[in-house]
């Protein structure tokens, strides 16, 4: 039997009783069968050693596979960690506006009742100041008739003196009687 390096390695026998003794490949030289196992068992193992840095790098290739996983996980919680804290960021600044927006209305409403409070000065004042106007003008008109009565009074009593005393009576329109009141009438 002999084997030829081509697309195939296949023995090529002599005879179909022949055994396995000697083994030749074109342009080399031949091989005992003891060689061939030998070298057989050799690349059998090389394939076995190149199967297992297969399974190695299949075996490396995947731990990449799950230390990527891993990385597009920790990527994907840092992601939604930056969108919750962006929600959060969003609920703090409505927050804020809340306040802010409750502030103006705070100062609208107390603007607001300041406006009222000087408003009802203003009548309060007004309303003062009409009731001093009336009060003085009652004031006024009590002291006008006070002067008056006062006058009336004299007079009467001028009469009255005039008639107690008829013949002295020459003598009292001699002295004149001056009387003021408020207005500086006489």
């Amino acid at each position: 039997m002999t084997y030829t390096l081509g697309s195939s390695l296949q023995p090529k026998f002599s005879s179909a009783r022949q055994k396995l003794t000697n083994v030749s490949f074109d342009g080399t030289e031949s091989i005992t069968e003891h060689e061939y196992n030998l070298q057989k068992q050799h690349k059998e193992g090389q394939m076995r050693s190149l199967d297992l840095q297969i399974m190695d790098n299949n075996l490396l290739a995947k731990s990449w596979d799950v230390a990527a996983s891993g990385e597009k996980v920790k990527q994907r919680q840092i992601n939604y960690n930056i969108e919750s804290t962006n929600a959060d960021i969003a609920d703090v600044k409505q927050l804020i506006a809340d306040v802010n927006y409750e502030q103006e209305q705070t100062r609208l409403s107390l603007s607001q009742e300041k406006h009222s409070q000087l408003e009802d000065r203003l009548l309060f004042e007004q309303a003062s100041s009409i009731q001093e106007r009336e009060m003085m003008t009652i004031q006024g008109n009590t002291r006008h008739l006070q002067i008056e009565e006062s006058r009336l009074n004299l007079t009467q009593l001028e009469a009255s003196l005039k008639s107690r005393y008829a013949a002295d009576f020459d003598v009292l329109d001699a002295i004149p009687i001056f009387i003021e009141d408020s207005t500086g009438l006489t």
